[in-house]
């Protein structure tokens, strides 16, 4: 859509800064805001513009998928399966969280899959929704 800009920035740039360079704080605009904004650059936001939650407009844009989109989707789908089955198989008493999370990203990155993460938390750790 030509009137909603998008700016993505990675987690070691600052945020206030890109947004800075594109926008003019200083006419005290509104911004639509999506999930995720840390918590310092969203305070200088909010001092030097109205901030409102850009979910009500994203949402439904990202809740339509084309059928290249879905292909995509369920062929991760199929990898994740296969992956947390070859994972469980591999798993052993003694083995650390970190030694199997290896092992998944391995073999996502194995089958093709860009940017893999995973979550591996066993014991009191497995109560932590995003153990690292």
């Amino acid at each position: 859509m030509p009137w909603l800009a998008r700016a993505a920035w990675a987690d070691h740039e600052n945020a206030f800064a890109r947004l800075a360079e594109r926008i003019a704080l200083d006419r005290h605009p509104t911004l639509r805001l999506g999930e995720g904004l840390r918590v310092t650059p969203l305070l200088e936001l909010a001092s030097r513009a109205e901030c409102r939650p850009a979910a009500p407009l994203i949402g439904p844009m990202r809740a339509t998928k084309d059928a290249e989109e879905l292909a995509h989707l369920a062929e991760a789908g199929r990898h994740a399966d296969q992956i947390v089955m070859e994972a469980a198989e591999r798993m052993r008493p003694g083995m650390t969280e970190l030694e199997l999370a290896r092992f998944v990203l391995q073999r996502f990155e194995e089958l093709g899959d860009t940017e893999p993460w995973v979550i591996v938390a066993s014991g009191p750790n497995s109560a932590l929704p995003h153990h690292a």
